[in-house]
C-alpha cells in the first residue's frame, strides 16, 4: 500500500483509508471499522496478522538443520539464510554474543525434550533466565 500511495500525489489521510478499505474483504474490515485514520487502521491490522517472532525458536532452527540427502548444498545453503531471517541478528558485545550461543546450545542440547519445548514456547532470551525456568521446572 505504501508503495502505491507514494505513486498518487497529494492523496489525504482519509482517501489512504478509503481505498484500504475498498480493497479489503468486509470481515477484513470489521477489524479495524473503527480507526479514524490509515495508519491507525494499518497498526491494527498488524497487531492481528503480523505475530511476533520468537528469535529463541528461529536459532534452534537454525541451529538444528540438517542438510537432506535429497537436497543440494547450494540449496541447504539457501535454506539456511532463510531460516536466519528471523533470528534477529544484531552487532553485539562479545559477551552477549557468547551468551546468545550458550543459551542456544542448552536449548539444544538439552536430553529432555518437554523442557526444550517449554523454553522455546516462552521465548526466554536470556541465558540466566533459560537456566534458572529450567532448574525450577527440572
Amino acid at each position: 500500500m505504501e508503495n502505491y500511495f507514494r505513486r498518487i500525489e497529494n492523496i489525504s489521510t482519509q482517501d489512504e483509508l478509503d481505498v484500504l478499505i475498498s480493497l479489503l474483504d468486509a470481515s477484513v474490515y470489521s477489524y479495524f471499522r473503527e480507526c479514524a485514520s490509515y495508519q491507525e487502521a494499518i497498526d491494527c491490522l498488524e497487531n492481528i496478522y503480523v505475530k511476533p517472532v520468537n528469535e529463541v525458536y528461529a536459532r534452534h532452527k537454525l541451529n538444528t538443520c540438517r542438510q537432506k540427502s535429497e537436497k543440494k548444498i547450494e540449496e541447504f545453503f539457501q535454506h539456511l539464510k532463510i531460516l536466519s531471517a528471523d533470528c534477529n541478528f544484531a552487532a553485539v558485545t562479545a559477551a552477549q554474543n557468547r551468551n546468545a550461543a550458550i543459551r542456544d546450545a542448552f536449548v539444544a542440547g538439552l536430553r529432555s525434550g518437554y523442557f526444550r519445548q517449554r523454553l522455546l514456547e516462552d521465548n526466554v532470551r536470556e541465558l540466566q533466565a533459560a537456566f534458572k525456568k529450567n532448574a525450577y521446572v527440572g
